[in-house]
């Protein structure tokens, strides 16, 4: 039995029959996908496909917070009745402050199912420090996970907060009438 595993491994048959990438190295493949398709579709005279909201507001004891979502979106239309354009996020980047304390987050999802693939968290502490964690999901839920310093959040709100900021921007960017 190990020795199947071993050559499906070995022969790249590790994909997950409904097409999501299902080990790490094809999510970093996907990873860096997603960041050509960024490169392509944001230089000068393309038609973009993302959406950048900036919130500003204040934390107790923590005085002003700044957060900014930029979201990278598929496009798909449905001709059947009135005709509507939707937008599929595939990558979500988040970046926001407590008081002098600076975090980032990226979000890789498939744009046609919705699953997430990746997320990746960068940020301070107070003892002047950093914190790097990676998630890697395939299609049965997390199949690996790298963090360097302290785990920020457990897997249950790290998956309510990728379903959050996916399923928000939504709405935002669909022309549903």
């Amino acid at each position: 039995m190990k020795l199947i595993i071993l050559l499906s491994l070995f022969f790249g048959l590790g994909s997950a029959p409904d097409g999501l990438p299902a080990t790490v190295k094809e999510i970093r493949q996907a990873y860096a996908d997603a960041h050509q398709r960024i490169a392509e579709t944001t230089r000068p005279g393309v038609p973009r496909s993302d959406m950048e909201a900036t919130f500003r507001y204040m934390l107790p004891a923590a005085g002003e917070t700044t957060e900014t979502v930029h979201a990278f979106y598929e496009l798909s239309t449905d001709t059947e009745g009135e005709w509507a354009v939707h937008y599929h996020p595939y990558f979500i980047m988040r970046s926001y402050n407590v008081s002098v304390l600076k975090f980032y987050e990226e979000y890789l999802y498939d744009a046609d199912s919705g699953k997430l693939l990746f997320v990746y968290i960068s940020g301070d502490t107070y003892e002047g420090e950093k914190n790097e964690e990676r998630y890697y999901f395939g299609p049965d839920g997390l199949i690996s996970e790298n963090i360097k310093g302290e785990r920020t959040v457990t897997l249950e709100e790290l998956l309510r907060k990728a379903e959050t900021l996916r399923s928000s921007s939504r709405p935002l960017m669909d022309n549903e009438r």
